[in-house]
């Protein structure tokens, strides 16, 4: 089913036993890695947590019922400094947990006949539709651009340190977490519709109410594999703007050759719009493992102001072992940012290398 798909971690302990015929499972992940972002007049290396998929830790508790089968899941980041977070000015701490770092604590009930029902700390409904991708390479080189390096500020021509934040300029509109309920229906021929409500519960200082609706589809043939999302976002806010969005992706592989091509785009009322393509390659090398390595590009209008271009190329390398569980990693991202004030901005590059190791 779609949820096994969504939930599901890549690898766990083997189940044990647990109070009331249930059992448990533990699962985990390090993602450290080395991140050197070159504004055009200063280079910052830092070694960091991949936030493209950061290191975590959780826990599962199932039990089968004879009406559909009940789920507990709770997930941590480890709160090591994350590679959205370094940035000229701001470092950040080597390691701090806050509450902030809980990625699910949420229960979910899983039925057959009616579909699937979530509630507590976890993924809306939009949270992944700009992120389908099949090209192998998403750990280092996606649309998430922000997920490499989000805090670094661009440098203008003059010398000095901009405003104008890698997050700010090039986001991708994806969805989050959120305390939330969220519903999805049975899978029919591969298609999930999807709807949640929910909130802000982790921050202290951010308020929002946040809803969605969304539509997936999911198919493995025998010549191709595609992956697509699509949906609507509306965010009302206490102390900023509200506003509402329109995102999706697509990625398609051909099996045969490995060669897969993805696509993503989103439009924001009270931003602008985006677009996202991607041309990614997989092979088997021998005695090595799993090869994957990807090229692509991504385009923005108005995201800063009205007027504003943002512009990133990126390219991906990853390679995975004979043990499935580590894997080694390279990316590499060109910025390109202009508006339509009299400030001009130095391109900014960033290299990101590591590894990551599930247990």
């Amino acid at each position: 089913m779609l949820l096994t798909a969504q939930v599901a971690p890549a690898w766990a302990a083997d189940p044990v036993d647990a109070p009331f015929d249930g059992t448990f499972e533990y699962y985990g992940q390090l993602s450290p890695a080395h991140l050197s972002f070159d504004d055009g007049g200063q280079t910052t290396r830092e070694t960091v947590d991949n936030t493209n998929s950061n290191s975590r830790l959780g826990m599962w508790y199932r039990h089968a019922l004879p009406w559909g089968r009940l789920n507990a899941n709770f997930e941590t980041s480890l709160g090591f400094r994350g590679s959205n977070t370094a940035s000229q000015l701001n470092l950040g701490e080597d390691w701090e947990w806050t509450r902030a770092n809980i990625r699910k604590a949420e229960v979910i009930w899983e039925t057959d006949r009616i579909g699937t029902f979530y509630v507590g700390q976890g993924s809306m409904a939009s949270d992944g539709i700009a992120n389908r991708d099949l090209s192998g390479t998403s750990i280092v080189s996606h649309v998430g651009i922000p997920d490499t390096a989000g805090a670094f500020f661009l440098r203008t021509q003059a010398g000095a340190l901009s405003p104008v934040a890698i997050a700010t300029a090039f986001p991708n509109f994806d969805g989050g977490r959120r305390g939330r309920f969220r519903y999805d229906s049975p899978s029919f021929r591969g298609l999930v519709l999807s709807a949640s409500i929910g909130e802000q519960v982790l921050s202290g200082t951010v308020n929002t109410k946040d809803s969605d609706i969304t539509l997936r589809y999911d198919l493995d043939g025998a010549r191709f594999r595609v992956s697509g999302a699509g949906g609507y976002t509306w965010i009302d806010r206490k102390t900023l703007s509200n506003n509402r969005t329109v995102v999706g992706s697509l990625s398609i592989e051909h099996k045969a050759t490995g060669i897969s091509f993805t696509t993503s785009s989103g439009k924001r009322d009270t931003a602008g719009n985006y677009r996202y393509f991607k041309l990614g390659y997989k092979a088997e090398l021998p005695r090595i493992g799993p090869f994957s390595v990807s090229v692509d590009y991504y385009a923005a209008n108005n995201m800063v102001s009205g007027g504003s271009r943002s512009e990133s190329y990126g390219m991906g390398i990853l390679q995975r072992f004979a043990n499935p569980r580590i894997e080694a990693y390279l990316g590499l991202r060109s910025y390109r940012f202009s508006d339509v004030t009299s400030v001009r901005y130095q391109d900014a590059h960033s290299v990101l290398a590591g590894a990551r190791w599930k247990f």
